[in-house]
């Protein structure tokens, strides 16, 4: 696959160049146009297909060409920006909002994956969050104190498999990684998709 930066990915020699398949916009009213086809725009245009309306993606490169292209691919139920952070500037009942959708979202990834045969090396993981100074101590007793709240399956724990230096080590089940490359490839079979259209304006309300 092709995508921007001059870091190569993890994922883009394994993953085919993209065909669109639409060689040119058909000239027909869709119900909606989704601009970008990274995994968050094929996953919408995937969904609204499955909702019954007619889509169609415009991406300006190809599949993949930027962030989902590049990314770790790991699938989170916690963040940079830690739970006591959210629960202090939105409250608590956000902050178990956006713990829930982080759950919701693996789930939905998973189904997508299986509903659609998709070989991407899916699978769940344990996940590790290290320090190795004293402030990222405090951050992480944090980090664990909040995502206890949440509900998260958060815990010190006592030995790691990576054999790197640290202070404190705490692990998080339930966590998953996966090649979104060919993730994107095999969501794809859905709506039409055109590359090397970019969208510039629109009007209407």
């Amino acid at each position: 696959m092709k995508r921007d930066g001059n870091c190569e990915s993890l994922w883009q020699h394994e993953t085919p160049d993209f065909k669109a398949s639409a060689a040119a916009i058909p000239d027909k009213v869709f119900d909606a146009l989704i601009v970008g086809g990274g995994i968050t725009g094929i996953t919408t245009a995937l969904l609204l297909q499955k909702a019954g309306l007619s889509c169609i993606l415009a991406e300006a490169k190809s599949i993949g060409f930027g962030t989902s292209g590049g990314t770790t691919a790991h699938l989170n139920t916690f963040f940079d920006t830690p739970y006591s952070k959210v629960i202090n500037n939105f409250g608590e009942d956000n902050a178990q909002l956006l713990a829930k959708g982080a759950a919701a979202v693996m789930d939905l990834i998973q189904q997508l994956i299986k509903e659609h045969d998709i070989d991407c090396s899916f699978e769940k993981r344990q996940g590790y969050i290290f320090s190795i100074n004293k402030e990222q101590n405090d951050q992480l007793d944090e980090l664990v104190s909040s995502g206890k709240k949440m509900g998260l399956p958060i815990a010190f724990v006592s030995n790691s498999p990576f054999p790197i230096p640290y202070l404190k080590i705490a692990s998080v089940a339930g966590q998953a990684q996966f090649n979104p490359g060919l993730s994107c490839d095999g969501y794809k079979r859905g709506p039409s998709i055109g590359s090397r259209n970019v969208a510039r304006s629109y009007t209407g309300g």
